[in-house]
């Protein structure tokens, strides 16, 4: 148990405190005003942004869903490709490819294919998910 006289209580106001940094942590210039302070400028950059999404989206909605398209499945590849992650790249290789060929494939059972196919995805992520987090 914890006495008052082995506390050790600092008298210097909170803003003047240097705090330990993580010994991997970029080095801060001297002079560079805080990071708080660049808060309403990236609230107002976020504001503008999804203010051009939705009028770009209610002027051109086939341009907006096929360049969003585009980009929900060609950013996490390129991401990757960056990063250096072969096992998500294979993954997501055979994943697209199986999907491209329910789609271009002639079939009178295409729709029941393509919604099992979803599914089947969906199962595993989930299954994938919970064992993460178990084993976590």
């Amino acid at each position: 148990m914890a006495t008052v006289d082995k506390v050790h209580y600092s008298r210097e106001p909170m803003a003047t405190m240097v705090l330990p940094r993580p010994s991997g942590a970029k080095k801060i210039p001297a002079g560079s005003p805080p990071y708080y302070e660049y808060l309403p400028l990236i609230i107002l950059m976020a504001a503008a942004g999804q203010m051009a999404l939705v009028y770009w989206k209610k002027r051109a909605p086939r341009n907006f869903q096929t360049v969003s398209m585009y980009g929900v499945w060609l950013f996490p590849f390129g991401r990757c490709l960056y990063n250096g992650c072969p096992m998500f790249l294979t993954l997501w290789t055979v994943v697209s490819a199986v999907t491209l060929v329910l789609f271009i494939r002639p079939h009178m059972y295409q729709p029941r294919l393509i919604y099992k196919w979803f599914y089947w995805v969906y199962q595993a992520s989930s299954m994938f998910a919970i064992i993460g987090a178990t084993v976590l």
